[in-house]
């Protein structure tokens, strides 16, 4: 495939595979890591060039990868399937991924924002909330005794700042499509607020939005802890 395939030697490197995967151009299974559900500004429904997300999407992809990993026959898609759950239970709390803003602009969507331009460090509103604001390091691949070190703090850090009591209410939710939902409902429509397009986006909203960032990843960490402890011996 590529260099880095013989690095991959944990689940910290195991769970970029699926997008390592697509820069080789295996593509067929694009569509796993979002749902992309309508948010209609300024426009009626019956307007605009919307048209739904394939049946195919983030929630039915955890759903088929847990049921795979728990088989106890067939190693090699339950390892496929178990690197594909570590990249995609992340990319289902990116709230952009489960949202598309659709305006007289922008009649099929936005892109997930993608097509929302922006001015700084990144160009786009997609790029801004899969960076967490730019607010945590990018770090290197293959990963070294630094980077590790970086992650491990990243990680402790935040489960301090949201210990899993703390999102208590969140993790009662079990049905894959009311999480979607829930992160479509209270956090993904406001990732559209206090920001205008060709703009550049103000303090308060890169610190207000991170700490949103943050939720997110500790729900998700959270809920990939769950479904490995109830899906894997």
């Amino acid at each position: 495939m590529n260099e880095r395939d013989v690095h991959y030697n944990d689940w910290f490197e195991y769970a970029c595979w699926a997008k390592d995967i697509r820069g080789v151009g295996l593509t067929m299974f694009e569509g796993w890591n979002y749902a992309a559900y309508p948010y209609f500004d300024g426009i009626n429904p019956e307007d605009s060039d919307y048209r739904p997300h394939p049946k195919y999407n983030v929630t039915s992809a955890i759903k088929q990868a847990l049921t795979l990993i728990s088989n106890e026959e067939g190693p090699l898609y339950k390892s496929m399937m178990l690197r594909f759950l570590l990249h995609i239970v992340g990319d289902m709390h990116q709230p952009l991924n489960v949202i598309t803003r659709v305006t007289p602009k922008h009649t099929s969507g936005d892109n997930s924002g993608r097509l929302f331009k922006i001015r700084g460090q990144y160009s786009d509103l997609y790029s801004l909330w899969n960076n967490a604001m730019g607010k945590i390091t990018e770090i290197k691949r293959p990963l070294d005794k630094a980077g590790r070190a970086t992650i491990n703090y990243y990680a402790n850090s935040i489960k301090e700042q949201y210990p899993r009591e703390k999102l208590s209410q969140e993790l009662r939710i079990k049905k894959l499509y009311v999480m979607t939902a829930h992160i479509y409902d209270k956090i993904s429509l406001y990732a559209y607020d206090d920001i205008q397009e060709f703009t550049t986006p103000t303090e308060y909203y890169l610190a207000s939005k991170f700490e949103r960032c943050k939720q997110l990843i500790a729900l998700a960490g959270y809920r990939l802890a769950d479904f490995l402890n109830e899906n894997l011996e």
